[in-house]
């Protein structure tokens, strides 16, 4: 999702980005990214701090 970098050129550099990390399945990858998505996403949003979250 090259939005988050798109994000991160605009509005960053982010002090933290509180992101959603819940998928471990491939089943779920349409409605929550897979821990590796969600770290890359902090990649690009440019965040200092990386904190996964998951409902």
């Amino acid at each position: 999702f090259k939005e988050f970098q798109k994000i991160g050129e605009k509005y960053g550099p982010f002090d933290i980005a509180f992101i959603d990390t819940g998928a471990y399945n491939q089943a779920w990858a349409t409605v929550h990214m897979m821990p590796e998505e969600s770290v890359q996403a902090s990649i690009d949003l440019n965040a200092k701090v990386y904190f996964p979250i998951g409902w």
